[in-house]
């Protein structure tokens, strides 16, 4: 049996926590302490936010969420380092950022905040870990240094915990409405592109399922939009809940803009539920052969042209029944468990 350092996201590592349904990625979290203590590994786990007690020993493995930093007096040459990413490189992730708060209040005039920016750091965690799992697909992959590739293993995220019973999709709503469903970070994740896109057609109907309490700038900025009869603000809502499952009846697709992600839950989840994805390519999300719509561009005008280019009913249709079975498999959490299983066995 090994001693592991377990440093992730603070979320409780209780059974109970198993049936979670909330954000995807605390489930993963819960998830992997629980594969950790399946497979008879003593754990000691860490939030990310603490700092580490004196005398805790050297251990003989660490998985750590984004590096290893503060965690070298519990190392040696023998301790196994695993470092488990969940976004794309802070480079990368910080300039893009950046550009989109940028060129929005460039173009609207206005002063709003940059969020979800990653802390600067440097390469030595990478340097010392045995093996770098990522949270996405190459894409996420390739925007770490290249000499670090060899060490990096990419890993699909799971979608959120939706029920046992989700229903093939075989219909298109009469009411043909969309979806933006995201975590927090208006601007990063593109809301105000399909904002600006929706206002300009009346005739469409957008539903907001993401938390923005925390985002009270972007809130007064985009009012006027956010007032729009076509516009419904949800605030942040449970897949599992009566008012996700009456708006999935009406909804036939999802878009999300994200300019960075390691690989997107929501995404995930939205895919699972059959729903037609427009999505970028910064997502982390690989969509099978001829299905869904990568927007080319992070711009207002890329996200009207896809809407008005969906594919017809039968399309679609067609289209979906492939993204939503390739999904239910790929985005499961019994995926997740036995991938993430594989890995675990053969590391420690």
């Amino acid at each position: 049996m090994s001693r592991v350092l377990f440093r992730y996201t603070g979320i409780p590592l209780i059974k109970e926590f198993g049936n979670f349904t909330g954000h995807a990625g605390k489930w993963c979290w819960w998830c992997i302490a629980d594969i950790l203590k399946e497979l008879g590994h003593e754990i000691v786990p860490l939030n990310w936010n603490n700092e580490l007690q004196p005398g805790q020993g050297i251990f003989d493995a660490i998985f750590s969420i984004q590096h290893l930093d503060r965690l070298g007096s519990v190392s040696n040459e023998s301790t196994i380092n695993i470092i488990r990413l969940t976004a794309s490189n802070w480079i990368h992730h910080n300039l893009l950022s950046l550009n989109r708060v940028e060129s929005l209040n460039k173009r609207r005039g206005c002063d709003l905040q940059v969020r979800r920016l990653l802390p600067v750091r440097d390469n030595s965690s990478f340097d010392i870990a045995d093996h770098i799992l990522i949270n996405g697909n190459e894409r996420s992959k390739g925007t770490y240094p290249k000499r670090y590739w060899g060490k990096i293993t990419t890993m699909n995220t799971c979608a959120a915990n939706a029920g046992k019973d989700i229903t093939l999709r075989d219909f298109i709503p009469e009411q043909r409405e969309f979806l933006y469903h995201a975590g927090s970070g208006a601007i990063h994740k593109g809301l105000d592109l399909v904002l600006e896109a929706f206002a300009r057609h009346p005739e469409w109907t957008l539903h907001i399922t993401s938390n923005l309490r925390g985002e009270q700038d972007f809130l007064k900025e985009f009012k006027p939009e956010l007032d729009l009869p076509n516009i419904h603000y949800h605030g942040w809502v449970v897949v599992q809940s009566r008012h996700f499952q009456f708006l999935l009846k009406r909804i036939h697709c999802f878009i999300l803009p994200s300019c960075s992600e390691g690989q997107s839950p929501a995404v995930a989840t939205c895919l699972t539920l059959g729903l037609y994805p427009i999505i970028s390519r910064y997502t982390g999300i690989d969509l099978p052969e001829g299905c869904g719509i990568y927007l080319d561009e992070l711009t207002i005008d890329a996200v009207e042209q896809a809407v008005l280019n969906l594919p017809d009913d039968k399309e679609l249709l067609r289209q979906v029944s492939v993204l939503q079975q390739d999904a239910l498999v790929k985005y499961s959490r019994e995926t997740f468990r036995d991938t993430m299983t594989g890995y675990l066995k053969e590391w420690l």
